[in-house]
């Protein structure tokens, strides 16, 4: 008797559901053509000047490739109010439009303006101010060291510049050399030198001075692990090991673009929409900037 009284019961519940989505008519959704988008980071510890620049997509019709998107043809110039200097394009950098750096130095504490448009079309404009480098005070190594494998810590330490809000990010690098056996043509096992370098990066890279105005700061404390095992046979890795620490000092659009997008990438599902900031007037993305700062530590002598 209990699976005829189940079956009603279940019915009642199925009618009841409704669905979660509510079909909309295309036709009643407002349409927006396409706009350019344009990426720049700029730094005065930059070697190249890069912008990126390519269509948007919209959400709904045609299903276009990204690649496709890409525009050739843009004429893009980078100006400090006093003289400008125009990019190309270049292929081989990966599509974007390029200069030297020493061809129009970046400087600390001047603004740019970046002009990006198409023949026939409404140029689109960015701006940002570099910030000064802040430099780094010190840098925490822990370490439990191995022959092979060196498992550790690392923290970064400055002091906040005062009377304004600062937006930072951190980044590190080691660098190391190690001997390993590596199989020869003749299939004989030799002893080789090799320079290998790996990024460490951060669980949480970004940061403002946030209640700390005008005090020491520290990044957060994070775990790294090298195990180089993939280099050979039985690698020995020498000592010393540098690992380099950089801190980069933010301008405020690099910051809430990069933040946002960090957050638009949680695999969380249940987390909220994340809304992109766009600082580009008359079209997408962000013109930003930063200056660098940095400072090597040394495991083993």
């Amino acid at each position: 008797m209990k699976y005829l009284f189940l079956v009603p019961v279940m019915a009642l519940i199925l009618v009841g559901c409704k669905p979660l989505y509510k079909e909309v008519n295309p036709d009643r959704i407002p349409q927006t053509g396409s706009k350019l988008v344009v990426h720049s980071f700029i730094s005065p510890q930059d070697t190249a000047l890069l912008v990126k620049v390519s269509m948007s997509r919209n959400v709904l019709g045609e299903s276009v490739p990204f690649y496709r998107l890409d525009v050739m043809d843009a004429n893009v110039e980078l100006s400090d109010g006093t003289h400008s200097v125009n990019l190309t394009y270049d292929l081989p950098s990966g599509g974007y439009y390029k200069i030297n750096a020493k061809l129009f130095p970046i400087q600390e504490g001047k603004t740019y303006t970046l002009k990006v448009g198409r023949t026939g079309g409404t140029a689109v404009l960015g701006q940002t101010t570099v910030p000064y480098a802040v430099p780094l005070q010190r840098l925490e190594i822990d370490t439990l060291a191995a022959t092979s494998f060196v498992n550790g810590k690392i923290r970064m330490y400055w002091n906040d510049v005062a009377k304004q809000a600062n937006y930072y990010s951190v980044d590190a690098k080691v660098n190391y050399d190690m001997i390993t056996s590596v199989r020869t043509g003749a299939g004989v096992l030799k002893d080789t030198l090799i320079h290998a370098s790996q990024r460490l990066r951060f669980d949480e890279p970004f940061l403002t001075d946030q209640g700390f105005d005008g005090q020491p700061m520290a990044s957060p404390r994070q775990e790294f692990t090298m195990y180089p095992s993939y280099y050979g046979s039985s690698p020995r890795l020498l000592r010393p090991i540098l690992i380099t620490a950089y801190l980069l000092h933010l301008d405020s659009n690099y910051y809430k673009y990069q933040k946002a997008v960090e957050e638009w990438n949680n695999d969380n599902p249940f987390t909220e929409p994340v809304l992109i900031p766009s600082n580009i007037q008359g079209g997408l993305g962000c013109f930003g900037s930063y200056s660098r700062a940095e400072f090597t530590g040394k495991i083993g002598n």
